[in-house]
């Protein structure tokens, strides 16, 4: 399975759960472990402020419009 952010390989994914990851612990990390607001309210990457936030993993291959994430071509 690979991320669907970056493309990477998704490696080490336990046999007993029954939800696949869909992103990589990179395109991930910064959300989930530094940032203090994502930390204190459990924000959404298609909400603000994440959507304007240059961590957003979308970024890497979206980008947002109409009120979506859309993918860049």
């Amino acid at each position: 399975m690979n991320c669907k952010f970056c493309g990477a390989e998704i490696k080490n994914v336990p046999a007993f759960k029954h939800t696949k990851p869909t992103s990589c612990p990179d395109c991930n990390g910064y959300c989930n472990q530094k940032c203090e607001k994502n930390r204190a309210q459990m924000l959404s990457w298609h909400k603000e402020p994440c959507v304007s936030c240059k961590h957003n993993p979308y970024r890497k291959a979206y980008k947002y419009e109409d009120g979506k994430w859309m993918m860049e071509k």
